[in-house]
């Protein structure tokens, strides 16, 4: 009981949300569950069912009886609880929510610890991705930088190699080519320049009559999504490599896109 992972056979906790307790309208980064009556109880049937039935688990969230900053008796978050029983589901819930991703319990283990001790490496992956998702945003000042950079260095490429070839049929090859090498290169996870990405986004972005594409509508940015998609659900250690040192740190990712492009 102490542990608060011990099924209560006992302890009805469907009857107990439905008759005694009294939901609170909190936010789900307020506590929610301090009117339980049997707290106990109440964890163990969360405990019970990460796995066996996730959707019981979502729906006390979606009730606001259950937030991301309650705890167990051990001082483990709906987070923890997730990582630790391997919940893929519901660990993507509490990051999407806000969870607080440091959180340690009373023994001092956080999410990370939980999910590489089930060895539960899909979460493991995801927990280090919303690591690394807030690391980028402290460096947005010499991303920004970057950029200013290099939207001037992508045209001056753009111009000086589209000055070599007269002819426009010659010149539409010329992009095609490097974009299906670019698109290649991803595919495989393969070394590439950042400059060199953007300038095959530029080219796919400009079409023969010099009217800009949405930049979402393209196949290089579908390539790239799907890719990304990959890597993060399951990815390994040298996929995951690649995505943070290539892909995560490129400028890509902040290129403006119209809202009347993608009002759809």
């Amino acid at each position: 009981l102490q542990s608060g992972e011990g099924v209560i056979g006992s302890h009805n906790v469907d009857n107990k949300l439905n008759s005694g307790i009294a939901v609170l309208g909190n936010t789900n980064t307020e506590h929610a569950s301090e009117t339980i009556t049997d707290p106990i109880a109440f964890w163990d049937e969360i405990h019970s069912k990460c796995v066996a039935d996730a959707e019981f688990v979502k729906d006390l969230v979606k009730k606001r009886t259950l937030s991301m900053i309650d705890t167990d008796v051990q001082g483990r978050t709906l987070l923890l609880v997730a990582s630790k029983c391997g919940a893929y589901d519901l660990v993507e819930l509490a990051i999407n929510l806000g969870a607080n991703i440091q959180h340690k319990d009373k023994d001092g283990h956080d999410a990370l610890y939980w999910a590489r001790a089930g060895a539960w490496y899909h979460i493991e992956q995801r927990l280090l991705f919303a690591a690394m998702k807030g690391n980028v945003g402290d460096e947005l000042r010499q991303t920004a930088d970057a950029i200013h950079k290099q939207v001037g260095v992508t045209q001056i490429i753009a111009s000086e190699l589209m000055a070599q070839y007269s002819d426009r049929d010659v010149q539409q090859l010329v992009k095609d080519a490097l974009t299906t090498i670019m698109a290649r290169i991803i595919e495989k996870k393969l070394a590439f320049s950042d400059d060199l990405l953007r300038l095959c986004l530029h080219f796919e972005c400009t079409e023969r009559d010099d009217q800009e594409t949405n930049v979402l509508e393209t196949n290089l940015w579908k390539t790239i999504a799907k890719t990304c998609k990959d890597v993060i659900e399951k990815g390994n250690k040298k996929e995951w490599f690649w995505f943070k040192e290539f892909m995560l740190q490129s400028t890509i990712w902040y290129r403006e896109i119209s809202r009347a492009k993608t009002a759809d």
